[in-house]
């Protein structure tokens, strides 16, 4: 789902940080903000070596979706 003021996109690769601060940026704003979360290699002695993300496609978009007019 994507129109001029809402962004929802599920995907198998990484997030285009330039696509996204494009899409955010507007001459009305003074600024763009965005928040890019890294996981970190260790937790006390303990390191991550890999993450895996799974979800149900019709599932997830329904619950951002929810969330999305939940926030609007």
């Amino acid at each position: 789902m994507s129109n001029a003021t809402t962004w929802i996109q599920l995907q198998e690769t990484p997030l285009s940080v330039d696509d996204a601060a494009s899409f955010l940026y507007t001459p009305a704003a003074g600024g763009v903000d965005l928040f890019i979360g890294t996981t970190r290699q260790w937790t006390d002695s303990k390191e991550t070596l890999k993450l895996e993300y799974e979800c149900y496609p019709a599932m997830a978009r329904a619950e951002i979706e929810r969330l999305l007019a939940e926030a609007q």
